[in-house]
């Protein structure tokens, strides 16, 4: 019920949608979802909670929309998907990608939104649709707009294709509906207009490679600190910022650090922390900076580790029998684990000093 909440959830490299939410009222908060194949986020079915720093960052050769908001099914319905959501950093698969990528954010089948203080960037396509079906005048997404349900405000779009204005033309930030009443989105375009603006956040450095170069904090120098902000909602759920998108600039100040695949699998710069970290740090104190890359692997794998003692590493398949062992030393090191001769599947790898086990998830293809 209204009690739920969701916090520091990782999902990383999924066939289908990052997070789907199917009704109810969960709130989320301090998310991560990278390279999902489909949508990154999916609202669905009368979802009609809230949620704060949701990150996003897609894929270059497969991705859809960023997020896919759905109202209700059928869509005519009076009930539907209104939720509100804040700083939220969507990162596309690039203007020039591989991937479909149609757009950012989708909001449709009857669904509102309260959407503030985000960042949309680096989309194939376009930035936004709010579904107009001039089949229904009443309760398609677009009508619950007019009706002032939708908000869309204090955001940043960023090479959004070859956007330059925030409209529905050719060379706007805005996909326009098939078959639409409003045939130019003229009135959601004047919407936009008034508080959401087309400008570079200043992120440090995206990359959707295991190269160590991903950091996308905005610069302080960039649009996410130096363009106003929606006013936070007078709830305790919501904490208050000062910019846009899910992430400070701060070094120390990085939820997605240390704790989420992207971290583990050396996606990450070097020098990113969260000051939070001991409440959702996932392995054992003895292993410290712990990383294993590549994760899915075909070949081999390395193992990146820092710790005080000696660490007993076990390769368990999904019977639970070790199919290989090996012991890395104390200090900082890297062990090349061979796994070209496994079979495809799912395997655990189990960290053991002697006295602590952690494992983790291995991916052989």
């Amino acid at each position: 019920g209204r009690g739920t909440k969701l916090s520091f959830v990782d999902i990383y490299a999924s066939s289908d949608d990052g997070m789907e939410i199917f009704g109810g009222t969960v709130d989320i908060k301090n998310f991560c979802v990278a390279f999902a194949e489909d949508d990154s986020y999916d609202f669905d079915e009368v979802w009609k909670g809230k949620g704060q720093f949701l990150f996003s960052l897609q894929r270059a050769d497969v991705a859809d929309a960023g997020w896919e908001y759905d109202g209700s099914t059928p869509n005519n319905t009076p009930a539907h998907t209104s939720s509100t959501i804040y700083n939220f950093t969507h990162i596309g698969a690039g203007p020039g990608a591989a991937a479909s990528n149609p757009i950012g954010l989708l909001i449709r089948a009857g669904g509102s939104v309260i959407a503030a203080n985000g960042i949309v960037a680096q989309m194939k396509g376009k930035g936004i649709e709010i579904q107009d079906d001039s089949a229904n005048t009443t309760t398609d997404s677009y009508s619950r707009f007019l009706a002032g349900e939708t908000e869309i405000k204090n955001n940043l779009f960023h090479a959004i294709g070859s956007a330059t204005a925030l409209d529905g033309s050719s060379a706007g930030v805005i996909r326009v509906s098939s078959n639409p009443d409003d045939e130019t989105a003229a009135a959601f375009a004047t919407h936009l207009a008034l508080t959401n603006q087309i400008a570079d956040p200043a992120f440090v450095s995206i990359s959707r490679e295991q190269d160590g170069t991903l950091d996308p904090r905005p610069s302080v120098t960039g649009a996410a600190y130096t363009t106003s902000l929606a006013a936070y909602p007078s709830d305790t759920f919501f904490t208050a910022v000062n910019y846009k998108g899910a992430l400070s600039s701060e070094a120390n100040d990085c939820y997605i650090a240390k704790w989420t695949t992207l971290a583990k699998n050396g996606h990450l710069a070097q020098g990113l922390n969260w000051s939070g970290a001991a409440t959702v740090k996932p392995y054992n104190s003895v292993l410290e900076d712990l990383k294993v890359f590549p994760n899915p692997a075909n070949n081999m794998v390395n193992i990146q580790i820092n710790t005080t003692e000696n660490v007993v590493v076990d390769v368990l398949n999904v019977e639970g029998r070790i199919v290989r062992s090996l012991q890395t030393g104390s200090g900082q090191s890297t062990t090349t684990l061979p796994v070209s001769d496994l079979a495809p599947g799912l395997y655990m790898l189990r960290f053991s000093n002697g006295t602590a086990n952690f494992s983790q998830k291995l991916f052989v293809y």
